[in-house]
């Protein structure tokens, strides 16, 4: 987690930041005052996201309790939703040819956002973003900013139509979250009619 926070892409570089803050090595909950190489190996890293990778139903879960948590203490907890995906690129380029090979992507492909406006000297813009990877599609609060729930695809699954899926299954997951829920942002890549009539009905 103190990885992502601190956007270290690989684990050598999360290391080599433990190995020179010993405050950070202290939030991690390591023992500064052992002697010896208290980091975990690079092999670590590796066996513990092999073996996390295989709980991800039991992830899951702990996730949704935690709503629910949040719901229950949080006044007003989800009354504004908002929607929104995010492009997570693959260290790999391409997807791999050979099945459990760990070195390229057997799921992954190319994803493409294509964002538009008009400059102030009235004049149209146009930028396209691509990457090869998934997408994070993200359901949160838009008062507290919590997270509520997500879906991960790959790069090219179209947002709208991911969007009712997620939707329903935050229903199903938390019923009385979504029975409340008032208002549901999200940029104009969600303004669809069906969309729209599924929110209403």
């Amino acid at each position: 987690l103190a990885g992502i926070v601190l956007d270290h892409e690989r684990i050598e570089t999360l290391r080599r930041e433990l190995k020179r803050n010993p405050a950070l090595l202290e939030i991690c909950g390591f023992n500064i005052f052992m002697k010896g190489e208290v980091v975990p190996t690079s092999w670590a890293y590796t066996r513990f996201l092999k073996s996390l990778l295989k709980e991800h139903m039991l992830i899951t879960e702990m996730f949704h309790d935690l709503v629910e948590d949040a719901r229950s203490i949080l006044p007003g907890f989800g009354k504004n939703l908002a929607l929104d995906g995010k492009a997570i690129p693959s260290f790999a380029v391409k997807s791999g040819k050979i099945s459990g090979d760990k070195r390229g992507e057997h799921y992954a492909d190319w994803g493409k956002h294509i964002y538009s406006g008009v400059g102030k000297d009235g004049k149209p813009w146009e930028k396209v973003k691509s990457w090869f990877g998934y997408t994070l599609h993200l359901l949160i609060d838009s008062d507290y900013g919590l997270p509520v729930n997500f879906t991960v695809t790959r790069a090219s699954m179209s947002e709208v139509k991911i969007a009712p899926v997620l939707i329903e299954s935050t229903r199903k997951s938390h019923p009385e979250l979504i029975k409340n829920t008032e208002y549901l942002q999200g940029d104009k890549g969600f303004d669809s009619s069906s969309f729209i009539c599924t929110l209403w009905d």
